[in-house]
């Protein structure tokens, strides 16, 4: 579909109206006294969303919304809910310093609508006729505390202006969140500072797009008007988003290419998409591995969960593999990265929304990044600096709670040393969060380590800490992970029961000169790609039977790779 530029009419009775009795005007009046302009006419609209014109001036009843820092006073880009005389409220248009984006799945027929302020002073909003009260919530990603305040009705002009109070500055700490998993088309570099506008108003600092083909629309979509730096818009210190390109094949699964300078085609193998390339080829290895020559991060997406026989654990095992996406919006996904941090393959975790999968959000949460990770930095990063941060395993993905680790003074990323024969470590974890927490948990080798939470409450946010020591006798790796809130809007609208979590990277514990390896860990990852070769060798479709020996050798490789000395 081709960018498109809207007007809005003078009356809008063609269009269902969440309110029906607004009254249109011509759309370059301006409403005398709110100092709202109309200079941005227009709208975009493509396959995966819709960012609508703004509203026109005048209604019969309206909202002047101010959204400011309470510390600072000053403007705030914000994402913010309207309930109207006990029902949703959704107007059809917005005034020009906010912000109105419609999402779409089409596959599932999933739509919904995010409003946001634009941090340029009072926002428009108009009202039905007979609005009498109402009640807005107000949030900004996860480090401002959400508002939700009444208001009533009485007049043309209903005048409020929140106040949010910032309760956690990550920035200050040096930690800067990504959602690193987006489908949406950008499609025109005008609208690109809606994009930056809406990932600000919902707490991030970055935003990777990711093209795909097949799914959701059955052609190319999420397209990308450039990849690479020509299609990478803001800087590090306001926040950037770039292009990249989600890799899938129908046997041999998913995974994600982060900022490559160019797309990689086919985009889908596998018979998947259209036009479908029935071959279980290129590997996806081969892929990761063109994709990081092309100054790419690449990744196992979804936790290996997706594909009919996943190949993330070969791809991996022959050092293919940057990260490991754990957690979209609707799954978290562990299994898979346990085994290979088991197995001495330390990967950093990774996390994004697959919007616009399952976009349905409770008041408080943000539409992007609802699920996003954090990477520490020492100053903004570009892109460089962040994909060496997200290298480095300096990582925590959350969709709400933010979580910190320490063992023995180190964090995610870094490693502890012991002597021959192991020793003690003292292993904290800090979980801080508005909403009410489920757990918070240490996690050594895999297995949960058990012991007592000291649980308080100070100024409206929980703060449970788990402190303990813990016995190391051989190499291993520590972690933190969080469960809080029911992710309510995600249960009513799809069925699908996820809590908001979190998890760190995770600490290396080294003893002596032992390399982390769980020789059961090892049998079983060597027993699972015995296991893909065989069906790779019976069920792969290739071209020709270079293609399919090609393919059988990487699995070869990485067997024996797996080996011990012994068995070589």
């Amino acid at each position: 579909m081709r960018l498109k530029r809207i007007s809005i009419p003078q009356s809008d009775d063609r269009r269902k109206s969440a309110a029906p009795h607004v009254l249109w005007a011509m759309p370059l009046l301006v409403l005398s006294g709110t100092g709202d302009s109309l200079a941005r006419a227009g709208s975009e609209t493509a396959d995966t969303h819709e960012f609508t014109a703004p509203a026109p001036a005048r209604t019969v009843r309206w909202l002047a919304l101010s959204i400011v820092d309470d510390g600072s006073g000053r403007s705030l880009a914000a994402r913010f809910h309207l309930e109207v005389n006990g029902a949703e409220h959704v107007p059809d248009a917005i005034g020009p310093r906010g912000l109105r984006l419609a999402v779409r799945h089409h596959k599932k027929g999933q739509r919904s609508t995010a409003l946001y302020t634009r941090g340029e002073g009072s926002v428009i909003v108009p009202l039905p006729d007979r609005a009498r009260e109402g009640t807005i919530t107000v949030s900004r990603g996860y480090e401002y505390l959400a508002t939700r305040a009444p208001f009533v009705v009485d007049g043309p002009e209903t005048r409020l202006t929140l106040r949010l109070r910032r309760w956690l500055d990550l920035p200050a700490r040096g930690w800067y969140g990504a959602d690193a998993h987006l489908h949406f088309d950008r499609l025109d570099p005008a609208t690109d500072s809606d994009w930056l506008t809406a990932t600000e108003a919902d707490g991030l600092s970055h935003g990777h797009f990711l093209t795909l083909k097949g799914g959701n629309l059955p052609g190319l979509w999420a397209r990308q008007y450039a990849h690479g730096p020509a299609g990478q818009a803001g800087t590090a210190v306001t926040g950037w988003i770039r292009p990249g390109t989600e890799y899938r094949d129908r046997l041999q699964g998913h995974i994600s290419l982060l900022g490559p300078t160019e797309r990689i085609d086919p985009v889908s193998t596998g018979g998947l998409g259209d036009p479908p390339v029935a071959e279980n080829f290129p590997p996806l290895h081969d892929v990761m591995v063109r994709s990081r020559s092309l100054g790419g991060l690449t990744g196992i997406a979804h936790g290996n969960a997706l594909g009919r026989q996943p190949t993330g654990l070969l791809d991996a095992v022959l050092g293919a593999v940057d990260f490991v996406e754990i957690a979209n919006t609707h799954r978290l996904e562990l299994e898979a990265w346990y085994l290979l941090l088991n197995c001495g393959i330390v990967l950093p975790p990774a996390g994004g929304t697959d919007l616009p999968n399952n976009p349905f959000r409770d008041s408080w949460q943000p539409l992007l990044g609802e699920t996003r990770m954090y990477v520490k930095s020492a100053e903004p990063p570009d892109f460089a600096m962040w994909k060496q941060a997200v290298l480095s395993g300096a990582v925590v993905v959350s969709s709400g709670p933010w979580l910190e680790l320490d063992v023995a003074g180190v964090g995610p990323g870094g490693t502890v040393t012991l002597p021959p024969g192991g020793g003690d470590v003292r292993v904290t974890a800090l979980l801080e969060s508005p909403r009410p927490p489920q757990a918070v948990e240490v996690v050594h080798d895999g297995r949960v380590v058990k012991g007592r939470t000291e649980q308080r409450r100070v100024g409206g946010v929980h703060r449970w800490r788990v402190s303990r020591r813990i016995r190391v006798a051989h190499s291993g790796w520590i972690a933190a992970r969080a469960t809080g809130a029911r992710k309510a809007a995600l249960a009513e609208h799809t069925g699908i029961r996820q809590r908001a979590a979190a998890h760190t990277a995770v600490v290396r514990v080294l003893v002596g000169d032992e390399p982390i390896r769980s020789p059961a860990a090892v049998r079983q990852l060597r027993t699972e790609i015995r296991r893909l070769r065989e069906i790779y060798r019976r069920k792969g479709t290739y071209r020709n039977t270079d293609d399919r020996d090609h393919t059988l050798a990487l699995f070869d490789r990485a067997i024996v790779s797996l080996q011990t000395d012994n068995e070589r």
